[in-house]
């Protein structure tokens, strides 16, 4: 089994730099979101350069509930970097990864 790494944000940031390579897990929510969804989006772009408004691959909802988690059956394989794109949301997210 392979361990599972995670991310505390409360603002947009990376998990890892676009270079490494990461498998995303899902999210748990410590603190409800509101104003906006928050973006989970690849960090780097085809041409390996380093971006912020990557595809994004998942979306946590506005107005999600504190406690409230997504845990991908397999993780999603293969972003080059995570960007969580906070898009004027509020909240803290816990960002799952390995």
């Amino acid at each position: 089994m392979t361990q599972i790494d995670s991310a505390v944000f409360t603002a947009s940031g990376r998990v890892a730099a676009p270079s490494v390579r990461v498998d995303y897990c899902g999210y748990i929510v410590t603190v409800a979101t509101a104003t906006a969804a928050i973006n989970i989006r690849e960090a780097m772009n085809s041409s390996g350069a380093e971006i912020t408004n990557g595809p994004i691959i998942d979306v946590i909802p506005a107005s999600t509930a504190a406690g409230s988690a997504r845990l991908l059956p397999e993780p999603l394989n293969g972003p080059n970097g995570i960007y969580v794109d906070f898009n004027g949301a509020t909240g803290t997210v816990r960002l799952l990864y390995r």
